[in-house]
């Protein structure tokens, strides 16, 4: 089962709830606090890859077109500086 991310409409609280597929959109009791008898609602949960980038697109994407001219994209090649590094 997977787990899903909830903000009650009561106290504003984030929590979450391992449910089956089939009741991931229906509300749910807040278990963020004792007190609060407010219902959850889903949110978006946020999560992040890692993606390497190979050789040949470190390559391709450390230069950018820039005013009629071939540049290179600074944001690209430190981005590869600190994958290599982990």
């Amino acid at each position: 089962m997977p787990i899903y991310e909830y903000q009650c409409q009561k106290c504003g609280e984030m929590y979450e709830l391992l449910r089956r597929i089939d009741e991931f959109d229906n509300p749910a009791h807040c278990e963020a606090t004792v007190d609060c008898e407010g219902l959850g609602e889903r949110v978006m949960s946020i999560f992040r890859t890692r993606k390497i980038l190979s050789k040949q697109d470190q390559e391709t994407a450390k230069f950018d077109w820039k005013d009629g001219k071939i540049v290179q994209n600074k944001k690209v090649v430190d981005e590869i500086k600190r994958q290599l590094k982990e």
